[in-house]
């Protein structure tokens, strides 16, 4: 996690509400739950329920679109899904502007 700095008061914020280190205190042991939207399917539910071993979904997004980052529900980021150390990672490649989900970059 990176932190970040401002040019604020050492007793208080730009608009002197409290002091800016009791605001913030704990903040960064907050967890926060991040997500990836791989893409998405509609389906019936007789189709889903006829599911077996095997099955395969074919989602709406192409290989190599951006996937969608949530944290808590909230978009935030688009990123690729990359391999690293045997393991599936996300590179974030595009902040979030709006939570808008078809504002992904790339979407026409």
């Amino acid at each position: 996690m990176t932190e970040t700095t401002a040019d604020v008061p050492e007793n208080g914020n730009a608009e002197g509400d409290l002091p800016v280190r009791r605001q913030a205190f704990g903040m960064h042991r907050i967890a926060v739950r991040v997500g990836v939207e791989l893409g998405s399917a509609s389906l019936k539910l007789s189709d889903l329920m006829a599911f077996r071993d095997g099955t395969i979904i074919e989602l709406d997004n192409d290989i190599d679109a951006p996937m969608a980052l949530y944290a808590n529900g909230t978009l935030f980021a688009y990123g690729e899904l990359i391999e690293q150390e045997g393991k599936l990672v996300v590179r974030v490649t595009d902040l979030a502007e709006t939570p808008d989900k078809d504002s992904a970059p790339g979407a026409a």
